[in-house]
């Protein structure tokens, strides 16, 4: 109740004006296109974004309600039940959950190549800046795939990865590094500060190149050398002749694979909105209506075409999330929430 009344009669110089969104990098750099239409359309200020990672977010969004929390939360993973409960414990008892999209990334290579099936164990294995060895970490030596498992090719380690700037990176680290980095078993024994660090952290040497000034500069990359890898998005990927996407765990990236969830290297996109700051923060709903028009999300929408990487929903998934922004039906603890963050 005392959450409520300070949205509803704070005075004037507590009151706030501009959105706030804390979360996932990924999820801030498709709304930040969202963010400026929304603005220039409604003329209004641009909603401030503060980029927290999926779970710290999570932590700022469900401490409180009232014009110091943020209002929307931006989450490359649904929300944990430990999460929910700890929102619920704090007053903040009805959160709308929005489905808006996907993002997935794409191990891409010259058709004139055979495609190897890669796991994301072996990935990190390949392209790590540290491995573990000798009892402890040791500078990666692999200079081929067969040095990574030796069912592999002898192809030589030749990677060009997204750059730190684009959505596409964020994607990396987390669905490849992080997710190879938890298969080893020594590297979860670290402290947390150092285990993150590491899982991270990539190599430095002719293996690995960082970022592409553009779309096609990466596609001439790959191209131009013989087995070597581009990391991309999907919807780069579709967009680009000559290239085939290798394998993750024998399944490859198409509109059926990650639809079905079967592609280990795409993630979900939500947002998660207090529905007690609607009526209190100036055009937020306004805002979700932007961000789930067809306009925006649809495989014609800005969000696609503007070469960052999102994947759309399909015509039930993208109506799902409209019906959302405008119903704001609070998410309940009966429903599906994820276990762990």
């Amino acid at each position: 109740m005392t959450s409520l009344l300070l949205l509803s009669v704070a005075a004037a110089a507590d009151a706030r004006e501009q959105i706030r969104i804390v979360g996932s990098p990924l999820v801030l750099a498709y709304a930040e296109p969202v963010a400026k239409r929304f603005a220039l359309n409604r003329g209004r200020p641009v909603p401030s974004m503060e980029m927290t990672g999926t779970g710290t977010g999570f932590g700022t969004f469900c401490a409180g309600v009232g014009f110091e929390h943020p209002d929307v939360q931006g989450a490359s993973r649904r929300m944990a039940a430990s999460e929910f409960s700890s929102c619920q414990r704090n007053g903040v008892s009805e959160i709308v959950e929005l489905a808006i999209g996907m993002d997935a990334i794409v191990l891409a290579s010259s058709k004139a190549e055979q495609a190897m099936d890669l796991s994301p164990e072996q990935i990190f294995a390949a392209l790590a800046r540290q491995v573990p060895g000798n009892g402890g970490l040791v500078d990666n030596p692999a200079k081929t795939w067969a040095d990574v498992d030796p069912a592999l090719p002898a192809r030589p380690i030749k990677v060009m990865g997204p750059s730190v700037y684009a959505p596409t990176y964020y994607d990396f680290l987390k669905l490849v590094m992080e997710a190879g980095c938890r298969e080893f078993s020594s590297l979860e024994q670290l402290e947390e500060e150092q285990r993150y660090k590491v899982c991270r952290s990539l190599r430095r040497d002719a293996a690995y190149e960082q970022g592409a000034r553009n779309e096609q500069a990466l596609v001439q990359w790959i191209k131009a050398r013989p087995g070597a890898l581009g990391i991309m998005s999907f919807h780069a990927f579709e967009r680009s002749a000559g290239l085939t996407a290798n394998p993750v765990d024998g399944v490859i990236p198409d509109e059926d694979t990650l639809a079905n969830n079967q592609y280990g290297l795409s993630a979900p996109l939500y947002l998660y909105v207090k529905k007690r700051h609607v009526d209190a923060i100036p055009g937020l709903q306004a805002f979700l209506y932007e961000f789930t028009s067809e306009r925006a999300i649809s495989p014609d929408g800005y969000l696609v075409t503007n070469e960052a990487g999102f994947v759309p929903l399909d015509d039930i998934g993208r109506n799902r999330a409209r019906d959302m922004a405008l119903s704001l039906r609070p998410v309940s603890i009966r429903e599906p929430l994820a276990r762990k963050p």
